[in-house]
């Protein structure tokens, strides 16, 4: 993204330097923590500085229409460990350009970490590709970005709500949004989304918590994360999604609600829905909660496993698909396990809850029975229930009963069940 920026030199310590944006006289960008009316704040250390970048802002009314014109914007592209931070607390900030992103904290060389700490700020964006918030790193270091009450909405195709996004070989994502409303309506669009993609076999780890507030999404998943597979060799590293007391809703097509999905070396995933969760995925073949561990990538064989909770109190709804499912898919290895534990209210239309171990090289342990032996060496099945289950008409087999669904799909029969469910996969 090429953009004119005040290189701050360590911190802030140029105060208020200016740069005039060609072709808007009304959208200064300034590297300063009080912008006046018709300012930006954008910040930036070059390749010669080893200073942090620091931006702790209060209340600020900051409104932008030019294209790459970020409401706020902190880049460090030094060498060494070096971090950016950013704080805003209360007021506005609105964005209508394309990837006009509304807060954006980059580390694109050398090591250090992302800070986003957000306090009831109203964030708006209605452009493509116009992330709400977004942290990137593209080397080792951590992501941390905190939303407490407030609101961020997104109009744009692409433009996600808050966004933490992983390149680096080590470190984590860490996003928590508590009692703030977060909103996309553009195609393509997350809620609340980490991904990682760790190279040269890195090790990232996920954890995504949204407490209290809503997450909706009109066209992608609602609240995601995710472990890509290792850029050029095997990955590593744990997923984390938990939501409590919070609504969470999506309505497009193939889009699920909460979603956890590794795609990694090793790595477990691990999925929670809990407290007063109203969680919904409105759109045909949406899941409802929906944790996959993919079963090794291009580079090696995969280990890991997949746990679901759903407490008592909360209520998961998918009126056209599964409403919670557990799947270790394609050669999920040895070892692995998919435990769920269902204490809340599902309604679905096909299976309520369903666990599912792909076929692999000795996995075939009967007739789809849940199994729990943690001396075996193949994928396990373990499925608690002690919540409501209310399933449509469509799926009646023997391999199901009361919406509960155990199966290794090894057999013709079960499979053709779960083909039924999942539409094919």
């Amino acid at each position: 993204r090429m953009m004119l920026h005040a290189n701050t030199m360590g911190a802030l310590a140029l105060g208020l330097a200016l740069f005039l944006c060609a072709g808007e006289a009304a959208a200064q960008a300034v590297c300063s923590d009080t912008p006046t009316s018709g300012q930006r704040i954008s910040c930036e250390e070059n390749r010669f500085s080893t200073s942090d970048i620091d931006i702790n802002t209060q209340n600020p009314a900051i409104s932008t229409t030019g294209t790459y014109h970020d409401g706020i914007y902190g880049r460090h592209s030094g060498t060494g460990d070096n971090d950016v931070n950013i704080r805003v607390s209360g007021g506005t900030l609105k964005t209508t350009g394309v990837s006009a992103y509304g807060i954006i904290g980059i580390v694109r060389t050398g090591q250090g970490d992302v800070l986003i700490d957000v306090q009831n700020v109203a964030i708006e964006t209605t452009n493509r590709t116009a992330n709400g918030i977004r942290g990137r790193l593209y080397d080792d270091g951590n992501i941390d970005i905190d939303v407490t009450g407030g609101s961020v909405t997104t109009a744009g195709t692409s433009a996600h709500g808050v966004m933490g996004y992983h390149d680096g070989y080590k470190g984590a994502i860490d996003i928590t949004v508590k009692r703030a409303a977060v909103k996309t309506s553009g195609a393509t669009s997350y809620g609340v989304v980490a991904l990682t993609h760790p190279s040269n076999a890195g090790t990232v780890s996920i954890s995504v918590g949204v407490e209290g507030g809503s997450v909706e999404t009109e066209n992608r998943h609602a609240v995601l994360g995710y472990h890509r597979e290792g850029a050029y060799s095997g990955s590593h590293g744990d997923v984390g999604v938990s939501v409590t007391g919070a609504d969470v809703r999506t309505n497009g097509v193939l889009r699920h609600a909460v979603l956890g999905a590794h795609a990694g070396t090793t790595g477990d995933v691990t999925l929670g829905v809990s407290g007063t969760a109203d969680v919904s995925a409105g759109g045909e073949s949406g899941v409802g909660v929906y944790a996959v561990r993919g079963g090794g990538d291009r580079f090696t064989a995969a280990s890991g496993s997949v746990d679901v909770t759903i407490g008592a109190g909360a209520r998961i709804s998918a009126p056209f698909a599964t409403g919670v499912h557990g799947r270790l898919a394609s050669n999920p290895g040895t070892g692995g396990r998919v435990v769920i534990t269902h204490g809340g209210t599902v309604e679905a239309r096909s299976a309520g809850v369903l666990a599912w171990v792909e076929p692999s090289s000795g996995s075939t342990f009967g007739g789809g029975t849940p199994v729990d032996d943690a001396s075996r060496t193949v994928p396990t099945i373990h499925i608690t229930s002690s919540g409501d289950v209310t399933v449509g008409a469509g799926v009646m087999d023997a391999f199901i009963a009361n919406g509960i669904a155990g199966t290794d799909g090894t057999s013709a029969a079960e499979q053709a069940v779960l083909d039924a469910i999942t539409g094919g996969g």
